[in-house]
């Protein structure tokens, strides 16, 4: 059972609706680069380090090692690790602007981050504050703000620029929400399902997610058209659990659903979001005529980093392995298909 949304007409695949040759190389090749990312045996001498020089020993023998050749800087390497493999995403997906869903993400969030530095409150911003995986340069968007002319940015990126709020967190959920309308209209324009459904579960992820935390603050949630959810959904918190609950099994939100209602948590919800969107992309990319191998490496490669970050942030502070266990994800080779 699809619980993702209808498809548009647009993104059907008309021409070939069941193969897809075009994508058979790019989806064989992204495969094979995940099998060379952290095995569970890696991921254990990662989290078992006792400390940084024994992590970047352990980092030494694995896919990760190639970008510690000579150096010792274990955030350097994640960088040029992931500049790298969008460089190689790129290179074979038969329609590179597809990937587009995937980088502007990247846009929205540097848009975010440069607004925010350079507000009068803040000491300016800098190019350490960026992060190099959107499609667009620092200096390029540096500009754009500074100057309030955004017409050499992406058409909603510079729409964004108009309109943001200045609150702290109200341009956090103003920027996520519109990375999301556009990254659905790119997916749309890319003609292929997968990439509507892949976006369309995030929106639906994050309209549940951010509703149910805008009315733990006594906020009216931010309603998005393109989502699944009516304007009156979003305003019971109630309805919004029960939707989660709906996406695939109950059985997958069940701990997580109970923990919130007992404790007012989010990390167990957040985790779970995580956990499912992992085992959702798993399934899809058993496709490798279609954009949803290439998309699973690119989280795969993103979760590898959050982990070997974390771990690494865990060593320098002298933090116990079990509190590192409880922060880190699960692994994508955990996920049954």
């Amino acid at each position: 059972m699809d619980h993702y949304g209808a498809i548009p007409t647009l993104a059907l695949d008309d021409a070939q609706p069941h193969f897809d040759e075009t994508y058979v190389y790019a989806g064989t090749s992204a495969y094979t680069m995940m099998s060379k990312l952290l095995s569970e045996t890696e991921r254990e001498r990662i989290i078992g380090a006792k400390d940084v020089p024994e992590l970047t020993d352990a980092l030494r023998e694995t896919f990760f090692g190639t970008y510690l050749a000579g150096t010792t800087d274990i955030d350097e390497a994640l960088s040029k690790a992931m500049i790298d493999a969008k460089h190689n995403l790129e290179r074979l997906s038969p329609n590179p602007h597809l990937l587009a869903v995937l980088w502007l993400r990247y846009d929205f969030y540097n848009l975010k981050i440069l607004m925010k530095y350079l507000s009068p409150e803040y000491g300016g911003a800098s190019e350490d504050h960026f992060i190099p995986l959107g499609t667009q340069s620092y200096a390029v968007m540096e500009r754009a703000i500074k100057t309030g002319n955004a017409a050499t940015l992406h058409n909603a990126l510079a729409e964004a620029v108009r309109s943001a709020p200045k609150e702290g967190h109200a341009l956090d959920v103003f920027m996520e929400s519109r990375y999301l309308e556009a990254a659905l209209h790119e997916a749309e324009e890319s003609d292929k399902a997968f990439t509507v459904r892949y976006t369309r579960l995030l929106i639906n992820l994050f309209i549940i997610l951010s509703g149910i935390r805008a009315h733990a603050r006594g906020e009216s949630p931010l309603h998005i058209p393109s989502g699944d959810f009516s304007a009156k959904d979003i305003t019971n918190p109630e309805i919004l659990l029960t939707r989660l609950s709906h996406m695939g099994f109950s059985k997958h939100w069940a701990s997580a659903i109970e923990r919130y209602r007992t404790t007012n948590d989010f990390s167990e919800l957040d985790r779970a979001a995580d956990d499912y969107l992992m085992k959702w992309l798993k399934r899809q990319s058993i496709m490798l005529d279609s954009p949803a191998p290439l998309f699973a490496y690119w989280h795969v490669l993103r979760e590898n980093v959050q982990l070997i970050r974390a771990a690494h942030t865990a060593k320098k502070v002298g933090m116990k392995e079990a509190t590192l266990r409880d922060i880190i994800r699960t692994s994508y080779n955990s996920y049954v298909y």
